[in-house]
């Protein structure tokens, strides 16, 4: 399988297909927030345009896969190198089945859209159909021939122009686009651009530029989009040391987005919290994410929203099991227990606590709503007995009467039954 012709042969079959023409159609691609370009379609051999590697959607793959495969760090640095770019198709080739795309392309269905390429000849958009269509090519030459020559369009910076990465930015917002970059991709992506700048300013203004319209960046104003990148800087570092310190997969970070991304909430929603709180609180979330969810008893971000919302609690708890209401450093010891603890252990202990609190909050709501009732039966009689008169329906108030007296001779038989003195 041929993966890109060298530098020199594509740089000047493109000046050549740039001269000649293309095919006389053209296709349609953001350019900037407000404007398409119609770019010419030209054709060229499956084997010539080499995967882009500084692409977005496979920068957390290629750590993972230098990890997993013990490969030199380096591998990825020069992309005209023939291990780099096999290692960047076995990668493709691992993401071919989502979305379908494999199975489309599989069952018959032709090239549609145009790829993209740079001045020399690297993928800009459509990195996973170039994958797709160079195995079924390899695997099936005769049944997959129409994947022979493929249309390009020829976008005219170069693979690691600034512009390149804007282009690439723009069409994440195209609602259309084949597939849509991952949060973790997404938020390592926003971390590699704050770390590039010596001012975070610059980084953030960077970011701002390129990204602003995306569903990653909501909000309306500058300070609300730079609050969102900080958020997404967080999630990902949490990711990560997930990932480095537990051994967790990319894919496995990756389907616990709305674990992390209800982790961040709620410790962003509790500004009082102390060093020692946050630290507990992200030790136990952490605990959560890496439990498997039948034991927790339901979905991870449901049991995270719940921990937030009786995360007091659930910390004096902890104090008095451990007999730390007297210490005088109660928080870093409750955090030295957690530590030491294996999460099978206290996870299933702090999510039985959880319930009993909600439990107890539901009993306290239901003493609450019988006062409020009897405090609205109250008024309500008291408006009766100002409106009664000699046209009002007798029989009927009589009737009322009897029932109401009913009702309050078994409110009183109740309250004596649970009555502190009756219950010794």
């Amino acid at each position: 399988m041929k993966l890109g012709d060298d530098l020199q042969t594509r740089t000047l079959e493109i000046a050549k297909l740039i001269e000649k023409g293309g095919t006389g159609l053209t296709e349609s691609f953001r350019i900037s927030e407000k404007d398409h370009y119609d770019f010419p379609i030209y054709e060229v051999r499956l084997g010539f345009p080499k995967y882009r590697l500084g692409n977005t959607r496979t920068g957390a793959h290629q750590e993972e896969y230098i990890k997993v495969n013990d490969e030199s760090t380096d591998l990825f640095k020069d992309p005209e190198s023939s291990s780099a770019q096999e290692a960047q198709h076995a990668i493709l080739k691992e993401m071919l089945p989502q979305d379908g795309l494999e199975d489309r392309f599989k069952g018959g269905v032709k090239q549609q859209n145009a790829i993209v390429i740079t001045s020399d000849g690297f993928v800009i958009s459509g990195n996973r159909r170039l994958a797709c269509w160079r195995e079924l090519n390899t695997t099936d030459p005769i049944m997959y021939d129409h994947f022979h020559n493929i249309r390009i369009c020829i976008y005219k910076y170069n693979h690691d122009a600034p512009k390149t990465e804007l282009f690439e930015a723009l069409q994440e917002t195209e609602e259309n686009i084949q597939s849509k970059f991952n949060w973790y991709t997404m938020a390592r992506k926003f971390n590699t651009i704050l770390e590039s700048y010596e001012d975070p300013d610059d980084g953030y203004n960077h970011i701002l530029y390129n990204y602003k319209n995306t569903d990653y960046l909501k909000g309306r104003g500058v300070n609300q989009k730079n609050k969102r990148v900080n958020s997404w800087v967080r999630m990902y570092h949490r990711a990560k040391e997930i990932m480095d310190n537990e051994g967790k997969s990319l894919d496995f970070v990756i389907e616990q987005y709305q674990a992390f991304d209800e982790w961040e909430k709620s410790q962003q929603s509790d500004k009082h919290r102390t060093t020692e709180q946050r630290k507990i609180f992200d030790k136990v979330v952490q605990d959560i994410i890496l439990t498997d969810s039948k034991e927790i008893g339901g979905r991870k971000y449901t049991a995270i929203k719940k921990l937030n919302t009786h995360f007091s609690s659930v910390v004096d708890e902890l104090k008095s099991k451990n007999n730390l209401l007297l210490d005088p450093h109660p928080d870093h010891q409750v955090l030295n227990i957690l530590k030491n603890q294996s999460r099978d252990q206290s996870i299933p202990a702090i999510v039985q606590d959880v319930k009993r609190f909600e439990e107890m909050i539901k009993y306290r709501d239901k003493a609450y709503a019988i006062t409020k009732f009897l405090s609205e039966a109250h008024a309500s009689l008291k408006n009766a007995d100002s409106s009664i008169n000699d046209l009002s329906n007798l029989k009927g108030v009589q009737k009322q009467i009897k029932e109401i007296s009913l009702v309050v001779k078994s409110i009183v038989t109740k309250v004596k039954k649970y009555s502190p003195r009756n219950s010794k």
